[in-house]
C-alpha cells in the first residue's frame, strides 16, 4: 500500500501513513493537556514527522527523541 505522505530530507525520503482521526484527536487533547511526541527515533527525523502533524503549531508542544533516552 502506498505511503500517505512522503517528506524529502537531506539523506533520504520519509514516507508514512497517519491513523485515522489521528490529527483529530490531537486537536482535541490539545485542549486540556500539553502535548509531547517520545521516539527513540533522531530528533531531525521526529521533527519532520510532527512537523507535518503539527502543522498550524498548535496541538504538539515538543518531541522527547532519542538524545533525551537513557
Amino acid at each position: 500500500e502506498p505511503s500517505e505522505v512522503s517528506i524529502s530530507r537531506e539523506e533520504d525520503t520519509i514516507r508514512f501513513n497517519i491513523r485515522p482521526h489521528c490529527l483529530s484527536f490531537l486537536e482535541r487533547i490539545s485542549n486540556h493537556f500539553e502535548v509531547y511526541v517520545f521516539t527513540a527515533s533522531t530528533e531531525d527525523y521526529a521533527e519532520k514527522i510532527v512537523g507535518h502533524l503539527n502543522a498550524k503549531r498548535k496541538t504538539i508542544q515538543g518531541i522527547l527523541s532519542r538524545n533525551h533516552c537513557l
